[in-house]
């Protein structure tokens, strides 16, 4: 009888073993070393906007995946891809980015020069819409408006029409840093004062802003 019991209790510890196994490969594998990870069901090119349709969930093996990569499709839904992305790769926040920032092909980034620029608000951040209003260069001097608030130049200036506007590709610092809001809920919190704006362009609007220069001009810029 004794035989009998350690025979069945052999058969019982086999059993487990077993059991452990497959519960190990079959799901333990999948928990404990594996994550859902977004990627695309089909390949998308530049400039396309994703929307839920194009994205999965995916498990990977998390020592095979790559720093930072996207683990939820609200992150990317709405954006825009910046290049060729392929079906099944993993996804960073890199490949993409709001649909206004994305360059079509004739468009450039462009720097305006300093000089260019007599007045901006510090607040504009990277994708707000600018709008460039004309003035005469030597009407910098002009002193405050009798209220003490904004200089008449730039009143009488915003009252006409803006020549053209675009959008805000990168506002950098003095060490060519990105300005960025410090919450999401005060963009006049940033990290430091805006010191160059670089814009999304084409020759067109550049060419215009080049005209209004050669004529005595200089800008103020205003963002809704």
């Amino acid at each position: 009888m004794k035989n009998f019991f350690k025979g069945l209790l052999g058969i019982v510890l086999i059993i487990i073993a077993i059991g452990i196994i497959f519960y190990w490969e079959v799901h333990g594998r999948e928990n404990l070393l594996y994550k859902d990870i977004v990627v695309l069901t089909q390949e998308i090119n530049k400039n396309e906007v994703i929307t839920k349709d194009m994205l999965q969930y995916q498990k990977r093996e998390e020592s095979t995946l790559i720093k930072e990569v996207i683990t939820k499709k609200e992150i990317i839904i709405g954006k825009a891809a910046n290049n060729y992305i392929p079906k099944g790769v993993q996804l960073v926040e890199k490949y993409f980015e709001d649909p206004c920032l994305v360059l079509d092909e004739d468009e450039y980034i462009f720097k305006i020069p300093g000089e260019w620029i007599m007045a901006f608000p510090n607040s504009l951040r990277r994708g707000d819409k600018i709008y460039f209003y004309e003035i005469d260069k030597n009407r910098k001097s002009e002193t405050i408006d009798v209220d003490g608030d904004i200089p008449m130049y730039i009143e009488e200036a915003l009252e006409e029409d803006a020549i053209v506007n675009t959008t805000v590709a990168y506002v950098k610092d003095g060490a060519n840093r990105e300005v960025v809001s410090l919450s999401d809920e005060e963009r006049f919190n940033g990290t430091s004062r805006i010191s160059e704006i670089e814009i999304i362009t084409d020759l067109e609007i550049v060419n215009l802003l080049r005209e209004s220069i050669k004529q005595d001009k200089v800008f103020i810029i205003m963002y809704k």
